[in-house]
């Protein structure tokens, strides 16, 4: 092999490293990971919310998954979520906010949506903007909402953290 087609190949290798793998490994890094004990982990209930998939009296929400009770006191078990969180931040209030993908394992099974999560400052109140994605979708990062509306009848939930 010639002295140039060595340079030529090594220079190859070095711009493949440089443009492609070290930008990938820079954009994996700024990825939230979820801890062990989030503050928004834990049961979440508002006996207010209509009885609805969309809008559960009860969830109990852990690291990988969400139970979605449609009523408070429901004898059925649980919908079950694939659950993760994308994304944390606090605002200059002190109020916590989450963006996370869910996907339906039972009942909306297959279903896929993106959701918007502000948690009070003390931690108490829950409330979430909620966008379903079309059946079959992939997560599209441009589909979260931007906000959370409690005028927005569709998307719009309210829970309080229940007693431990």
């Amino acid at each position: 092999m010639s002295k140039s087609t060595k340079t030529v190949r090594i220079l190859s290798f070095v711009l493949v490293a440089f443009f492609v793998l070290i930008p990938s490994a820079a954009i994996a890094q700024d990825r939230y990971v979820p801890q062990p004990k989030e503050e928004i982990y834990g049961t979440w209930t508002n006996e207010k919310n209509i009885v609805s998939w969309v809008h559960p009296q009860k969830i109990v929400i852990s690291q990988d998954t969400m139970e979605v009770y449609e009523k408070l006191a429901s004898s059925l078990p649980p919908d079950k979520v694939i659950w993760s969180i994308v994304d944390r931040w606090t605002d200059s209030e002190g109020n916590v906010w989450y963006k996370a993908n869910g996907t339906g394992t039972s009942g909306a099974k297959g279903y896929k949506w993106e959701e918007l999560y502000k948690l009070s400052k003390n931690a108490t109140i829950l409330e979430r903007a909620f966008v379903a994605l079309p059946f079959g979708s992939d997560f599209d990062p441009s589909q979260y909402p931007t906000q959370i509306d409690p005028n927005d009848y569709v998307g719009y939930t309210i829970w309080y953290r229940a007693e431990q």
